[in-house]
Order: structure tokens, then C-alpha cells, then sequence
């Protein structure tokens, strides 16, 4: 066997090698998330708010940028 036949054998070798490390799974450093919220201490609401309706936002936004729109 010559010398680059042993050179081929040698980077064939490192290339599985580097192949198998890559396969192996990278342990994560972050912190999972719990799966199920917790419940907060305080006393629950009676009752949700009510959804806004389209109407009530866009009405919300007029009045919000009542006083941009009419500045010159």
C-alpha cells in the first residue's frame, strides 16, 4: 500500500466518524416550557370581559387617532 492510499483510508475514516458525531442529538441548554399552564392563586373572574364587536373597535381607533389625523 503507498502513501496515498493510506491518506484515502485516513480521510474516509475521519469523514465516518465526523458523520456519526454529526448523527448524535445535541442536548438543548434551554429550559422546557411545562406543558400545562398553571393556575394563577388569584380568584377567578366571574365572568370573561366582552368581546368587542367591529364596530366598538373601529370606533376605539377613530377616537384614538381623532387628534393625529386632524393635527397640521
Amino acid at each position: 500500500m503507498d502513501m496515498s492510499q493510506e491518506k484515502l483510508q485516513e480521510r474516509q475514516k475521519a469523514a465516518a466518524d465526523a458523520e456519526a458525531q454529526a448523527a448524535k442529538p445535541v442536548p438543548s441548554t434551554r429550559v422546557a416550557e411545562p406543558v400545562i399552564p398553571q393556575q394563577s392563586s388569584a380568584p377567578a373572574a366571574s365572568s370573561p370581559a366582552p368581546t368587542p364587536t367591529p364596530s366598538d373597535v373601529i370606533e376605539s381607533q377613530r377616537r384614538a387617532f381623532s387628534g393625529i389625523l386632524t393635527r397640521r
